[in-house]
Order: structure tokens, then sequence, then C-alpha cells
């Protein structure tokens, strides 16, 4: 399983400087407010299916070190090898704003080890 290794490891150093977005629905607002972690976990398969734009996704901080092109190239590899992403299926957490999100592609599932800004925890 070394390409699944490697998926790892890409996404792992892309994950690591995400902030949250803005919700629409206070309800999901507040929710993802207190708690982001599982709020932009659920983001990640429309991010790497091209539907969240990475400047709304990332840091500046992290944009200015990976470019959005550098992404897209990355994302477009992942798909080409893996299919479309579907869903996530698991969030493992290992702190409380870090956790290792699984996501089920059409012919593999890739974990991506994940970090929210701790200035946007509630």
């Amino acid at each position: 399983m070394p390409n699944l290794f490697r998926f790892r490891v890409i996404f792992a150093l892309i994950c690591a400087a995400m902030v949250p977005v803005p919700v629409a629905a206070q309800s999901a607002g507040i929710a993802a407010e207190q708690d982001p972690l599982p709020h932009r976990a659920g983001q990640l398969p429309d991010l790497l299916a091209g539907k969240v734009d990475p400047s709304d996704y990332f840091t500046p901080e992290f944009l200015a070190a990976v470019s959005p092109a550098q992404l897209q190239g990355i994302i477009a590899s992942i798909t080409a090898q893996h299919g479309g992403p579907k869903r996530v299926t698991g969030i493992d957490r290992s702190g409380q704003t870090q956790a290792v999100v699984s996501v089920q592609f059409e012919r593999a599932v890739g974990k991506f080890q994940m970090a929210v800004d701790p200035a946007q925890q509630g």
C-alpha cells in the first residue's frame, strides 16, 4: 500500500493549515463555531472535488507556501489514481483541533491528517 502512504503524507501537509469558512445557516454556524473540526472535515470531499475554493479553506500563510495551482495538481493526481471523492467515512480525533479524516473515493479510502486553527475553537 505505498500509494496510500504517499496519499496520507501529501495531505497531512496540505490539511495542516486550515481555517473555518462562514456558514450560511445560523444553527450550523453556531455548531461549526463551537467545534469547527467536524464541519471542516465534512467539507474535505467538496474541496477535493473542486467545489470549495482553496482560499476559503486554507490560511493565507499556507497558500503562500503551497499555491492553489500546486494543490490542484496534487488533487488531480489523487483523483486520477483513486477516482472522485464520495464522502467522509470517519473522523478519528487526536486532540481538540486535530484528527485523521477518512474519505471514501471511488477506488480507495484516503486518510488525511487535519488540523484547524486553535483560535477558531469556540
